[in-house]
C-alpha cells in the first residue's frame, strides 16, 4: 500500500498490518452534494480553517489495498482473479495528530470559492492586509473508510478506490470565544483507475465532499450569511456622525490614561484601540478590526465585550468599533504635533500579558507618507500595538499607532502615527458638544457686553 502518500494526507506513517485475505473494509460513499450559492446582495463573514485533527480508536481497520500483478490490462474489480495480495492498514494513535494543515487548507479554501463563500487570509493575494476572520473552523476525522486497488501491469501502474470520511466541524467565534457551532458531515468520493489517482488524492477528495456538505448545512449558512445591507460603511458611504467628548475634557493622568486603552481581537489576531467617547466608541486600525462586523474587546480590568464595526476606512487604515465602555473616554487633541514634545505610546505589544504597556519618546517629525500625513516618533512600538493612542502629556490623544519602519526586521526607532484629526475626518467624525442654538440679535449683544 502506498503508505507514503497516506503521511502526507494524514501527516501520519501508517503500520503495514500485512496480507489479510479474509477482511474486506466496506466503503459506502453517499450521492454527491453541490451547495448553493449565497443569495444576491447578502454578506458572507469570512470563515478560516485554524485546527484539524482525528479521532480514531487505534487498532481500528482503516484502510484495504488490493493488488493486482498481470501482463495485461485487468480493471480492478473484487471479482478478478488476478487478486495477488490485499493488504491492510490499521490505525495508530498518533495518526490522531495532524500538525500540517496546508493540504487541508488548499482544498477547503477551493470548495468555499466555487461555492461564492469567503475564506479570510488568502494566500493568493500579496497585497491585501492579512485580517484573519470572525469565524474559525476546526475539523476533526471521526472515521475514515479506504478501499483501494493498484493495477501493475507491462503498460505501468494504475490506481484508484473509494474513501468515505466523517467530519465534525467546530465552528468557533473569536468575538464570543466560544464553539457556537457543531455540524456533522458524512462524505466520500470514488476516483476511477488511473495513472494520475493518488492516495492523497482519494483522501483529499472526501474532505473536500464533506467541505460540500458543510457549506449546504443549514445551520452553518446562518451562522455566516449575514443579512443584505449589514457589511458596515465604507468611507464613501459615511454621513457626518458627531461623538460625545470624554467627561474630562482637559487633563487626564498618564496613569489612568492607560486604563481606556483596550485589546482588540479578530480574526487570527489582535492589536490595541482606545476608548474616545463615553458612548462606548473606539478609534483602531482597519487592519486590526479585520474584514468582519464584529470584535472581541478586552479592557484593562480584564473585562471583555463584543464590539461593533461601525465604520472603517481601509486607506488611512481606521476603523470605528462601539462597544459597552467599561473605563473613561480619553479626551482629543486638537492643536498639532510639536516637533520635540515627549509623547506616550499605549498598547498590547506581542502577547497578551503585556496588555496596557505605556512606553514614552519623543515626536521625531511629521511626514506625508503615501498621499498621507503621518507623525514620526522613536516611542518603542511593537505588533500589537496597532490601532492603540499615542498620547501627549495631558493625557489626550493625539495619534494612532499603524506602523513600524524595520526593514530588516530591527526596529530603528523610527515609527508612525495617525493624526487624530485624520483618523476622525476619514471616518466623518466630531468629538465635541453639539453646537450652541442661535441665541438671537439681543442675547448676542447681552454675551457681547458681558465679555467685555
Amino acid at each position: 500500500m502506498r503508505t507514503g502518500l497516506v503521511a502526507a494526507a494524514l501527516a501520519a506513517a501508517l503500520a503495514m498490518a500485512g496480507p489479510c485475505a479474509a477482511q474486506h473494509l466496506e466503503v459506502v460513499v453517499p450521492a454527491s452534494v453541490t451547495p448553493e450559492p449565497p443569495p444576491a446582495g447578502m454578506a458572507v463573514k469570512p470563515i478560516s480553517l485554524a485546527r484539524i485533527a482525528a479521532n480514531m480508536a487505534p487498532g481500528t481497520l482503516w484502510a484495504d489495498e488490493t493488488v493486482i500483478a498481470s501482463v495485461f490490462s485487468r480493471p480492478c474489480t473484487s471479482e478478478t482473479s488476478l487478486v495477488s495480495e490485499r493488504l491492510t492498514e490499521r490505525w495508530k494513535e498518533s495518526d490522531n495528530h495532524i500538525d500540517e494543515i496546508g493540504t487541508w487548507d488548499r482544498v477547503l479554501r477551493q470548495e468555499f470559492k466555487t461555492a461564492g463563500f469567503a475564506v479570510a487570509d488568502d494566500p493568493t493575494n500579496l497585497f491585501e492586509a492579512q485580517q484573519g476572520g470572525e469565524l474559525q473552523l476546526g475539523a476533526l476525522i471521526t472515521d475514515i473508510r479506504v478501499h483501494s486497488c493498484l493495477a501493475s501491469t507491462l503498460k505501468g501502474e494504475t490506481f484508484g478506490g473509494s474513501v468515505a470520511m466523517n467530519v465534525e466541524w467546530q465552528v468557533y467565534s473569536v468575538t464570543q470565544a466560544k464553539v457556537v457551532a457543531k455540524v456533522v458531515t458524512h462524505g466520500g468520493v470514488v476516483l476511477n483507475q488511473s495513472k494520475d489517482v493518488t492516495m492523497l488524492a482519494l483522501i483529499t477528495g472526501a474532505f473536500g465532499d464533506n467541505a460540500r456538505r458543510l457549506l449546504a448545512d443549514p445551520e452553518f449558512r446562518r451562522l455566516v450569511l449575514a443579512s443584505p445591507g449589514a457589511a458596515r460603511p465604507t468611507a464613501a458611504a459615511f454621513a457626518p456622525m458627531r461623538l460625545k467628548p470624554a467627561i474630562a475634557a482637559d487633563r487626564v493622568p498618564i496613569a489612568a490614561a492607560v486604563k481606556s486603552v483596550v485589546t482588540v481581537y479578530a480574526g487570527n489576531g489582535s492589536g490595541s484601540g482606545v476608548l474616545i467617547s463615553p458612548e462606548g466608541y473606539i478609534l483602531t486600525n482597519h487592519h486590526v478590526a479585520g474584514s468582519s462586523g464584529e470584535v472581541r474587546v478586552r479592557w484593562a480590568d480584564g473585562t471583555s465585550s463584543v464590539g461593533q464595526v461601525v465604520r472603517a476606512d481601509p486607506r488611512r487604515d481606521v476603523a470605528l468599533i462601539r462597544a459597552k465602555p467599561a473605563a473613561a473616554a480619553l479626551p482629543i487633541r486638537h492643536s498639532p504635533a510639536v516637533l520635540g514634545e515627549s509623547v506616550f505610546a499605549v498598547g498590547t505589544p506581542l502577547r497578551d500579558e503585556f496588555a496596557n504597556t505605556l512606553t514614552r519618546g519623543v515626536i521625531s517629525g511629521t511626514r506625508m507618507l503615501g498621499g498621507l500625513p503621518m507623525i514620526q516618533s522613536d516611542v518603542a512600538v511593537d505588533h500589537g500595538n496597532s490601532g492603540g493612542p499615542l498620547l501627549d502629556e495631558r493625557g489626550q490623544v493625539m495619534a494612532l499607532t499603524v506602523a513600524v519602519y524595520a526593514p530588516d526586521d530591527v526596529s530603528h526607532n523610527i515609527n508612525f502615527f495617525i493624526p487624530i484629526a485624520s483618523a476622525l475626518q476619514a471616518l466623518g467624525l466630531t468629538v465635541g458638544p453639539e453646537a450652541a442654538p442661535d441665541a438671537g440679535p439681543a442675547k448676542g449683544k447681552v454675551a457681547a457686553r458681558r465679555r467685555r
